[in-house]
């Protein structure tokens, strides 16, 4: 549609009513309008507008809704016991940060893996479109993973709704259950070597096997206290 702003004035609104179509049915790209020579155009005396004018402002056209890319750990490492984990949220395009929120995101976990509290999520630089996501109160044993579903209310920053699925991303192992000792169990001098727990040893080397219900770290001769039962 064209409307002149007021009469007489040359002044002209040209309203392009659907842009997608108007683009070949491309959603994203870039128009401009332009009047040439073949314009039937003429001022109100009669004379024929006869010039080229192609060197106008550009839109930029994006009706493409935004998709994720990635999402992976950023801290701690896993398998990790600490009470807050970080993802990193990537998109393909930049995000109106203020529409991304804790209510976006679904927390997918299994075994007794917990997350109380609203998570925070900070753009790592303005227009990036990256985002980190720090979940607080995380307990017990299993896995965290967070998904960004459809009904997601995302926008990226020309207004198109987020309305995909990511559901594949990275996971954080937990595990917050402290190791213990299943055995401790004598290892040499064997039992077939001559003696018993009840009738001694005169061995001067004792061995015990200690097993624990899970892999650890840190043991040295520190760890043990020698006693001498009833």
């Amino acid at each position: 549609t064209i409307t002149e702003t007021s009469a007489t004035s040359g002044i002209f609104d040209v309203t392009l009513p659907t842009v997608a179509e108007t683009v070949a049915g491309a959603p994203d790209g870039t128009i401009r309008l332009d009047i040439l020579a073949a314009a039937t155009v003429s001022d109100v005396i009669g004379n024929d507008y006869n010039l080229t004018f192609n060197t106008g402002e550009v839109y930029a056209i994006d009706q493409t809704p935004p998709t994720v890319t990635s999402i992976v750990r950023n801290s701690p490492t896993s398998p990790t016991n600490s009470t807050t984990v970080v993802f990193t949220v990537t998109f393909n395009d930049d995000i109106d940060a203020t529409t991304f929120t804790d209510a976006d995101l679904t927390k997918t976990v299994t075994g007794t893996a917990a997350t109380v509290g609203a998570a925070t999520i900070a753009e790592t630089t303005p227009t990036s479109g990256i985002f980190t996501v720090t979940l607080p109160g995380v307990s017990g044993d299993g896995t965290i993973r967070i998904d960004l579903l459809p009904a997601a209310s995302i926008n990226d920053d020309t207004g198109n709704d987020y309305n995909a699925t990511f559901n594949t991303g990275e996971t954080f192992t937990i595990d917050s259950t402290v190791p213990t000792v299943t055995f401790i169990d004598i290892s040499a001098p064997t039992i077939t070597e001559g003696w018993s727990t009840v009738n001694g040893t005169s061995s001067s080397s004792l061995t015990w096997t200690v097993t624990f219900n899970e892999s650890v770290v840190g043991v040295d001769e520190t760890d043990f206290t020698l006693v001498a039962p009833g």
